[in-house]
């Protein structure tokens, strides 16, 4: 497996992770604040992990 290759898994487990949070957070203790936070750090994840999958997929 490639540097890169396993840098895009990592980032897309990190990214689950942090849905996982968000809707647990939103669920069990009724915190909208901070899932919206929570949330959104995982959609930055995400773009992390489609432009490293980019990056991977132009060489």
């Amino acid at each position: 497996m490639q540097r890169s290759q396993a840098m895009e898994y990592l980032l897309w487990t990190c990214a689950v992770v942090c849905g996982a949070s968000a809707l647990i957070t939103f669920v069990v203790h009724d915190n909208t604040g901070a899932a919206a936070v929570i949330g959104a750090a995982g959609m930055i994840i995400v773009l992390g992990a489609s432009a490293q999958r980019n990056r991977r997929l132009k060489r």
